[in-house]
């Protein structure tokens, strides 16, 4: 399978790449936040069923 390749002129690059490392690093914050509410959710339940 060949894996299409996107050309991005420089100048719009340097408007893109910002707001694409930002989008990114906003969802993998998103993910660990709620994989981190996740858990402490379960941390709770435990401790109660323990009870």
């Amino acid at each position: 399978m060949e894996v299409p390749r996107f050309r991005i002129p420089s100048e719009d690059a340097r408007d893109f790449l910002p707001l694409l490392i930002k989008e990114i690093l906003g969802n993998l914050t998103k993910q660990f936040q709620d994989a981190k509410e996740d858990r402490l959710q379960t941390s709770v339940e435990d401790f109660r069923s323990d009870f």
